[in-house]
């Protein structure tokens, strides 16, 4: 039997139709075949450790207790897991080994997870092409001779590869959750600030910093957060009148989160808005959002400096500089320039933009844009230039919901194929309505989607606008 999502997996593991520890030995050799040209993990697990880490019976009859028991669970390798290398990507790292595990990770393994191994990434988590690792770069699923987006590059292809349904863990500071789930054609979600527990994550910003969840499937994403969160009563639940398409207002801004956008991006993004219109959603373009020029400037300058605030004193040292890539050294060199002025007048600006941002949300239930500008680039063309013009087609539409702590979401908007690379729409709501976002984003995946994890025939989806 073949599972497409986690319920399915579920039951046949409660009806005895499948046994845990078989089908977590084929993921793990399915892993070991594509790492090879992929390189998506920096640590990976044989059955008897991945079966020792979850503590769960394989052969546990009843899992009714345990709402991910016996789901393969990756890891991205600045998350602690503890007695495992938690490198974070890094020269720097590469011997670290915790003692103790990250909050949501312990949370993940005590719902029933089975962890598998962990995820490589863009090193600290400084960028987010993935490119720049101490372990090499992570490569494209669709095309491996492309890079994964990042920071969480590993963690997305992890999901993207596997035959199984799955839970990975990554972090997302500007995007490093959605950057590689869009670019990799899986479901990337980053929860309102503070719904998933940072104790135990190597730090980048405070300020900015999420635990993110990718999965195959809208279905499995929602029962991943549910599972993680046990509904967090801070998390709004949905009523009947948020339930319907109907009377679901999605906005859409204006041209600088369009601006460079590939034509193809572009065809998708407004293909799926189309889909939208018509079962019902009422989409009002040209939504306001004040100050959006200042949203990159200012994020850039509180990711920057705080990251220089954590590791200036690894950075200070000659050795350890020597240890990190230019790329990632760019930032702290950045970080260690900015002023206590500068970095509070940012602060202050973060402040105006979450309200700009809040006052949009007050006129629409949900902002729709392109998760990424760009499909995932060569990653010959990559190299040494991380900090380039790409990072800017990669980050801007996902940052802003980072600099204000708001639940953000990616949805595959195209089908990967030998001639299409993978893109994305973001869907992104109001905090604290987590879970209403997560309903919504599975009434759009069924738009475009014949199933959990199949897309529908485009020539059949809505119209196509113009770019």
């Amino acid at each position: 039997m073949k599972a497409k999502s986690i319920s399915d997996y579920l039951s046949a593991i409660d009806s005895e139709e499948i046994d845990v520890e078989v089908e977590i030995q084929n993921e793990i050799k399915n892993i070991e075949e594509y790492n090879k040209y992929l390189n998506a993990f920096i640590s990976k697990f044989e059955i008897q450790t991945a079966l020792e880490i979850s503590k769960v019976s394989p052969r546990t009859k009843n899992s009714s207790d345990l709402p991910l028991f016996g789901i393969p669970l990756t890891i991205k390798d600045n998350i602690f897991l503890a007695g495992q290398k938690t490198t974070a990507g890094s020269a720097i790292f590469q011997d670290f080994v915790p003692l103790v595990n990250a909050d949501v990770v312990d949370v993940a393994l005590a719902s029933g997870c089975v962890p598998l191994g962990k995820t490589n990434m863009h090193e600290l988590a400084m960028g987010a092409t993935s490119s720049s690792s101490f372990f090499g770069p992570v490569r494209n699923p669709v095309d491996s001779s492309r890079i994964s987006g990042g920071s969480s590059g590993g963690s997305a292809v992890s999901v993207a590869m596997a035959k199984l349904p799955i839970v990975s863990l990554g972090t997302d500071t500007g995007g490093s959750v959605r950057i590689p789930a869009a670019l990799c054609g899986i479901y990337g979600f980053k929860p309102t600030t503070g719904i998933l527990s940072l104790t135990g994550v190597f730090p980048l910003s405070a300020t900015l910093d999420h635990v993110g969840i990718l999965t195959k499937n809208m279905s499995d994403m929602r029962v991943a957060f549910d599972s993680l969160t046990s509904i967090d009563d801070r998390v709004q639940g949905i009523s009947d009148s948020q339930s319907s398409a109907v009377s679901t207002k999605v906005g859409i801004p204006g041209k600088y989160f369009f601006e460079d956008c590939e034509e193809e991006v572009e065809k998708a993004f407004w293909k799926t808005i189309d889909s939208m219109r018509q079962v019902g959603f009422e989409v009002i373009e040209d939504l306001e959002i004040q100050g959006i020029e200042k949203i990159s400037r200012t994020r850039r300058t509180i990711q920057v400096t705080e990251a220089y605030w954590f590791y200036q004193d690894l950075v200070k040292e000659e050795d350890k500089r020597k240890l990190v890539g230019k790329d990632v050294m760019s930032f702290f060199e950045m970080g260690s320039k900015t002023g206590m002025m500068e970095y509070m007048v940012s602060a202050n600006e973060r402040t105006s933009i979450i309200s700009s941002v809040a006052n949009a949300l007050n006129k629409v239930d949900f902002i729709a844009i392109p998760t990424c500008l760009t499909t995932a680039p060569k990653i010959e063309d990559i190299l040494g230039r991380e900090a380039d013009g790409i990072r800017r087609q990669l980050v801007r539409n996902t940052e802003p919901f980072n600099l204000c702590g708001f639940p953000s979401l990616t949805i595959p908007s195209s089908r990967p194929d030998s001639s299409k690379l993978p893109t994305g729409i973001e869907i992104s709501g109001r905090p604290l309505e987590d879970s209403w976002l997560l309903e919504t984003g599975e009434r759009i995946s069924r738009l475009l989607h014949h199933s959990t994890d199949g897309f529908e025939d485009e020539t059949t989806s809505g119209s196509e606008r113009s770019s």
